[in-house]
């Protein structure tokens, strides 16, 4: 086993924001569609429900994402299951056969959905019948702690240089493209799979050709261990070992095609190939035609002294987290947000640093105001990420009741139901005794699909108003005798 762990280039001259949000989608989408191991043992054992249920009528049609589920995928599982269909002949009445078909199709959709197959098939990108949200999900989603872990570490090790001589936007936008070529490069080699791919290995194989070729001489550190005993560390220069990585994948790619594993075998070889060529491709052209020297040099020195001038207190908070004075670190960025709160580069490494010391209620206050900061600017998705990241980390941080109820709004739209009711309550326990009969009006407006309790709560209240406008009177009566006439479930946030 050989491992890279890290490398000679140690430094840039800006956080890398970009690869830190890639990280945290990758966690969060992983957190999201993770079935829990009681969803994961009931899925179990409903897929051994349905492969009981195929084996009793070997003659209907299994899904191949069931198929590849139990490593039957391939010539050898093809041979498997016809003997299987040889052996017992289908009913003469096809509409029984109709109906098993149908009764199957429900055990594998109960099993797949347990095993948590159905959020891959659903954001994940099937080459057979390719979703046009799944060429951009299926980069952050992952099948495992192991598969999340090795594609993030890889990334960590490469992306944050990349990013910082190409700057933000320019490697943001590379990144995506990368992931869709590697994407393509896999449909075209698999257009039949009915299986989904999902993980960010052809964007990172992207990232890290494009490391190959910028960053030609540097050398690599790898851990190396073989058997118990021998074990060690090495340092090889970029140019020999990631060009052997690249063969080892086109070898792994051809190897798996040759003995018909299908789709990889469960690898997107393939993907991988696509991706570090693109990297490799547009990494050269950056180079051939000088644009780092023409175009991206000068604006990233530009900030970055902007950043340096101003804000003396993160750069002496980067050299002393640097050198393990965290609380020093965190003293200087603490005073560059209270200097300046609307610095969005100080409160997000003083965000960074308290979450990494387990205190991110002490830089959760200045995370809200740049929600806000970001909804007044109309940047709603940014808003909404940021905002999901605090209330993961600080469920109770402090929030006025309007920036709630906005949130609540995005929420709603972006089909979070649950959050969105929640923020709702959160915004009347924040009102309190000073709640306005605006401000009520907006959430009995908000709340009168999601959560009809807190609608007639605040419906209450602002009849409860002696300064509100009739028509907003009216509405209030009328909302309260819809809600009274309503026989639909009341919603409980989970």
């Amino acid at each position: 086993m050989i491992l890279p762990i890290g490398h000679e280039e140690s430094s840039v001259r800006r956080l890398p924001w970009v690869s830190f949000a890639v990280m945290a989608l990758c966690i969060l989408a992983f957190l999201v569609t993770k079935p829990s191991s009681s969803a994961m043992d009931d899925g179990v054992d409903e897929l051994w429900a349905a492969l009981e249920y195929y084996f009793e009528h070997p003659y209907l049609e299994l899904d191949p994402t069931l198929e590849d589920a139990i490593g039957a995928s391939g010539p050898e599982g093809d041979v498997f299951f016809a003997a299987a269909r040889e052996s017992i002949p289908p009913p003469l009445d096809p509409s029984a056969v109709e109906a098993e078909q149908a009764r199957l199709d429900e055990l594998t959709e109960e099993a797949l959905a347990g095993l948590g197959v159905e959020s891959y098939k659903r954001w994940g990108l099937v080459p057979s019948d390719p979703a046009v949200h799944a060429f951009v999900t299926h980069v952050f989603m992952h099948g495992g702690w192991l598969h999340l872990i090795g594609n993030l570490f890889i990334f960590y090790l490469a992306a944050p240089f990349i990013e910082d001589v190409w700057g933000r936007p320019a490697f943001a936008g590379f990144f995506l493209l990368g992931g869709l070529f590697a994407a393509f490069a896999h449909i075209l080699r698999y257009p039949d799979s009915a299986v989904p791919m999902i993980g960010a290995s052809g964007a990172v194989a992207a990232v890290m050709g494009a490391f190959l070729v910028r960053y030609w001489q540097t050398k690599i550190r790898f851990f190396y261990m073989f058997g118990l005993i021998i074990r060690g560390t090495f340092d090889a220069p970029a140019w020999t070992m990631l060009p052997l990585w690249f063969v080892q994948q086109v070898f792994f790619a051809t190897l798996t095609d040759s003995l018909g594993s299908g789709a990889g075998g469960g690898v997107a070889y393939w993907a991988h190939v696509g991706g570090f060529l693109f990297g490799v491709g547009v990494a050269w052209g950056m180079k051939h035609f000088k644009v780092e020297e023409r175009f991206l040099d000068s604006a990233i020195e530009t900030k970055v002294s902007h950043t340096h001038v101003d804000n003396p207190e993160i750069e002496r908070a980067l050299e002393a987290h640097a050198r393990g004075a965290s609380d020093e670190a965190l003293g200087a960025l603490g005073a560059a947000v209270e200097q300046d709160p609307s610095n969005e580069d100080a409160v997000l490494a003083y965000w960074t640093l308290c979450c990494e010391l387990g205190r991110p209620e002490e830089a959760a206050p200045a995370m809200v105001r740049i929600v806000e900061s970001e909804l007044r600017g109309g940047r709603t998705e940014i808003a909404l990420a940021r905002w999901t990241e605090v209330n993961v980390r600080v469920a109770s941080a402090p929030a006025a009741p309007e920036l709630l109820v906005r949130l609540c709004q995005l929420l709603a739209r972006d089909g979070r139901r649950d959050e969105a009711a929640v923020a709702l309550r959160r915004a009347m326990l924040e009102a309190g005794s000073g709640m306005t009969g605006n401000l009520a009006m907006r959430i009995a407006r908000a709340a009168r699909e999601l959560d009809p309790q807190v609608a007639q709560g605040a419906a209450r209240l602002m009849l409860a108003r002696s300064e509100l406008d009739p028509s907003e009177r009216a509405y209030a009566q009328k909302l309260l005798e819809e809600i009274s006439r309503s026989k639909a479930p009341h919603f409980e946030p989970r």
